[in-house]
């Protein structure tokens, strides 16, 4: 082999590793060091078919027939969309929702090369564990061969078309009583495949300046940010009937890392912090309390995006892509005011840019070009989701190249910023 393809064999190779490193497969078996996992850049050969074929090779995370150990049971009441949960003054205004568009996909099977045994993914808590305990099928929230297949055949019993997605009316048809999910959750479940933690997984997130590198559930809160330490207040001093749901043992731990920081966080005991979260999961009010804090957090970043795509629509059009595309940019990043300055210096919102692809790869390169160099290829990885070949995955999610917002508004509103420019740690220290 000579030194060029010897090289390009060891490049394949890293990269391959850097970015399947959240993988539940390394979760599962080490704490060795990991980052929000990023999807395979594959060529456009991959994607025309999908992944319901029956000669798919599965990797062991991912495994439908050892789905069984993930059991979740849903209950109705407790999952109804984001925008249902909270406070009004909270809502994402001027985004039509799909209800109207009984056709209009909301999750779609990853074509069956992007990668074998990666597939689409929701928290076990979310639509696709939805669908899967209402087929009888094991409840892990992965859209793999066996969910798809099932949800094809209720399709096909129903009169609907079989094309491997579940749709406005199939939703509709399995659940007449619960909320279509929302450009919001669809997003919010496109993270959670990107980030890999469910409710009830923690992980180590090094690299940064937390000692502790924790990160938490669909939305990757941490304990750098404080954003843990919230959500457990909230829980300890909202809900009593927490005493009665954890021992004695348990409520000591949770008080503690309700209090802990980035450096006494580093000195508890993980495997306890784990057996810990894996409990609080299964309790639907903990699931709540984490959705509000995580919403909360990720909006007041987000919002800067949202003027940014605001001020655009007024003389662009503005698409569901664009939209989705930052929101897991103000969920993985931070110093959202900086970055979104920075956008319009560089995209500016009256310019006219009919290529919406190439839109989005300059916005999203303005975005990793601002993050430190260790986060560099993932964050332009996670952005290559919403465009070019690789926007299947984004598609995948529901999202698509229809206009997101009705008319843009008369006026913004005045927003806080919640990620303080200055501080520590700064921007370097947290990576992003």
């Amino acid at each position: 082999m000579d030194l060029v393809r010897l090289l390009m064999v060891i490049v394949s190779s890293t990269a391959f590793f850097l970015l399947t490193g959240c993988s539940d497969n390394l979760s599962q078996n080490s704490n060795s060091q990991t980052n929000s996992g990023s999807p395979l850049v594959v060529n456009s050969d991959s994607m025309s078919v999908y992944s319901d074929h029956p000669s798919d090779s599965l990797v062991s995370h991912n495994n439908i027939t050892s789905a069984t150990k993930y059991s979740a049971k849903i209950v109705p009441d407790t999952n109804q969309s984001i925008g249902d949960r909270v406070l009004d003054d909270s809502f994402i205004l001027g985004i039509t929702e799909p209800n109207d568009h009984g056709t209009r996909s909301l999750f779609c099977s990853l074509p069956r090369n992007f990668q074998r045994g990666r597939y689409l993914k929701t928290s076990k808590y979310g639509p696709i564990g939805q669908a899967q305990e209402k087929l009888g099928l094991a409840v892990d929230g992965i859209m793999g061969r066996q969910t798809t297949a099932a949800i094809n055949e209720y399709k096909r019993k129903k009169g609907f078309e079989t094309n491997s997605c579940l749709d406005v009316q199939t939703w509709k048809s399995m659940f007449p009583d619960r909320p279509v999910p929302s450009h919001l959750d669809r997003a919010i479940s496109l993270t959670f495949y990107m980030e890999g933690t469910d409710y009830d997984k923690i992980e180590r997130n090094y690299g940064t300046a937390d000692k502790s590198g924790m990160t938490w559930g669909p939305l990757g809160m941490t304990l750098a940010s404080g954003e843990i330490q919230t959500i457990l207040k909230n829980i300890m001093s909202k809900h009593s009937q927490l005493s009665n749901d954890l021992n004695n043992s348990d409520m000591a731990l949770l008080s503690k890392l309700s209090n802990a920081n980035m450096s006494t966080g580093s000195n508890m005991n993980f495997n306890s912090i784990k057996a810990l979260v894996n409990k609080l999961a299964r309790l639907d009010y903990v699931r709540k309390e984490y959705d509000l804090e995580a919403y909360r957090s990720v909006n007041g970043r987000f919002k800067y995006y949202e003027n940014y795509l605001q001020e655009m629509a007024k003389n662009n059009v503005v698409t569901e892509l664009d939209w989705a595309m930052f929101w897991d940019v103000a969920t993985q990043t931070g110093y959202a005011q900086k970055k979104s300055n920075a956008l319009r210096s560089t995209v500016a919102v009256n310019v006219n840019t009919p290529n919406l692809d190439e839109r989005r790869r300059r916005m999203g390169d303005v975005i990793a070009n601002m993050v430190s160099s260790r986060w560099k290829q993932d964050r332009t990885l996670r952005n290559s989701a919403f465009y070019g070949e690789n926007s299947f995955v984004g598609k995948a999610y529901g999202f698509d190249e229809r206009p997101i917002f009705d008319s843009a508004p008369t006026q913004t509103s005045a927003i806080v910023d919640e990620t303080p420019e200055e501080g520590s740690p700064n921007m370097e220290e947290v990576a992003f």
